[in-house]
């Protein structure tokens, strides 16, 4: 080394410490401005999961935060699609009169429930198509003549059948659980009747298809594995086979003239 490098090798490093102490100092300066935001913005980068959605939702929220539910707030009933709102009201339309009806009963005598169900069963059930139904396969070879006796008859038998099985209204109320899609033209429309205080529930599955004057009821289903139209041409064809036309008929007239004087 010459002198004169000798001469100017102590300042060298004197000035290399002071500069690295100057930018020292400095740096524990900013560090100590910085304003709030800037900490938390640093710190939400290197935490992300804790503020994330999903992350809060782990942890849980307040009761008054907007994100967290009430606990107590009951769920909402998915609402009918505007498809099946059409044979889903024509059973709601069904059973809500049948209850106004049940509920007037115990002033109106026979003729006159029979009058009022009359009504509510022309604008709720295809009655032809029951009819066919649940005679059975025999039903195409009866004359013409017969088949309007048989329509005829059928339908006063269901009318009577619900105007002599009518109890007292005890706070039942009819409830639509959901539908069932099997067809274009048919909707299962599926319901419980409740009774305040009944351990057992009663549920209904009325079937509704579309027709030429509308969507009706074709069948009945309480509970839902029991068909009624299956069940009735049952009980027809047993009478079929041991009595044929004519002793079918005479039976079911007795029977709706029993049900009169009730």
């Amino acid at each position: 080394m010459t002198r004169r490098q000798g001469r100017f090798a102590m300042p060298i490093r004197q000035i290399h410490f002071c500069l690295w102490l100057v930018l020292a100092l400095v740096a524990s300066g900013c560090a100590q401005n910085r304003p709030p935001e800037a900490t938390a913005s640093r710190d939400a980068k290197q935490t992300p999961s804790e503020s994330s959605p999903s992350a809060t939702l782990g942890k849980g929220t307040d009761a008054d935060s907007p994100q967290a539910p009430s606990a107590s707030a009951p769920e909402a009933e998915p609402a009918i699609p505007s498809h099946v709102a059409v044979p889903v009201g024509i059973v709601e339309r069904l059973q809500s009169s049948m209850i106004k009806l049940i509920k007037e009963s115990p002033h109106l005598n026979y003729a006159d429930r029979f009058a009022a169900i009359e009504k509510i069963v022309r604008f709720s059930f295809d009655i032809p198509a029951m009819a066919r139904a649940t005679y059975g396969p025999g039903y195409g070879a009866l004359t013409s003549e017969q088949k309007r006796l048989w329509l005829k008859t059928y339908e006063q038998f269901h009318i009577s059948s619900l105007a002599g099985s009518m109890g007292k209204y005890k706070g039942q109320e009819y409830r639509t659980l959901g539908f069932l899609e099997p067809g274009p033209n048919l909707v299962i429309v599926e319901s419980k009747l409740d009774f305040p205080g009944r351990t057992a529930d009663l549920f209904i599955d009325y079937r509704v298809f579309r027709t030429p004057e509308g969507w009706r009821i074709v069948d009945v289903y309480s509970p839902p594995t029991i068909s009624e139209v299956a069940m009735r041409r049952a009980e027809y064809q047993t009478v079929l086979k041991r009595r044929g036309f004519d002793g079918l008929i005479a039976e079911m007239k007795s029977r709706i003239a029993k049900r009169e004087g009730s």
